[in-house]
């Protein structure tokens, strides 16, 4: 009876070595391309994190940097902390350190921004431009005239610079009439208009140069 039952446990254990052999392939199988999605996933994560934030070189040494969290559209520059916040309604409110500096509204192809009863921009906005008011008037003084490789920036129909993105370099590079580097932008990946307010000059101050930039940043223009 010893030898049989020791047979027994002999067989069953032969029978359980086969059946883990038969899903050992399987489950390697299985591991392998969970690991693999992992670190695909990883790697995404990565990158997007790398590109979430981005700096906007200016100036002697200045720096302009953006980002986006839950509260909406970021910036920081020149020690000032600034908040875009666009709604579901496309109702729009500029913050700087945490209070409102100017509020508007996106409605079909136009925004309109005012603060303290004045108007603080207005954009309107087409396929291939995009023209800018900063006067309370209305006028709109500034466009912005996309083209395949560059964006056109023109004052009063007058050329003041273009915007270009170089691929070779990941840079999107602001320049003026005189092919100066006015902005650059390191790895923005694409060609955008983000960089348009460092051309206006004296035209806007700091505050107003980084809503018009977080403003293009939320258009995606």
């Amino acid at each position: 009876m010893l030898e049989l039952s020791n047979a027994g446990d002999a067989k069953r254990r032969n029978k359980a070595q086969r059946f883990f052999m038969g899903i050992r392939p399987m489950v390697l199988k299985r591991l392998t391309v969970t690991v693999l999605v992992m670190m695909l996933l990883g790697s995404v994560l990565v990158k997007e994190a790398a590109a979430a934030g981005q700096i906007i070189t200016y100036g002697p040494g200045k720096q302009l940097a953006i980002d986006k969290d839950r509260e909406g559209w970021q910036a920081i520059a020149e020690g000032q902390a600034y908040t875009l916040r666009v709604d579901a309604q496309g109702a729009i409110t500029f913050l700087k350190n945490g209070r409102a500096v100017a509020n508007g509204k996106l409605r079909g192809s136009t925004v309109k921004l005012s603060a303290a009863g004045s108007s603080y921009g207005q954009l309107k906005l087409k396929a291939d431009k995009i023209k800018i008011a900063l006067t309370d008037d209305g006028f709109y003084g500034w466009t912005l005239k996309y083209k395949t490789e560059k964006i056109k920036v023109l004052k009063d129909k007058k050329k003041v610079g273009k915007i270009a993105f170089y691929s070779n370099t990941g840079k999107l590079k602001a320049k003026n009439v005189k092919n100066q580097e006015v902005a650059v932008l390191t790895g923005a990946g694409r060609l955008s208009g983000i960089l348009a307010p460092f051309l206006m000059g004296n035209e806007v101050n700091l505050d107003r140069r980084v809503c018009l930039v977080l403003v293009l940043s939320a258009l995606n223009r």
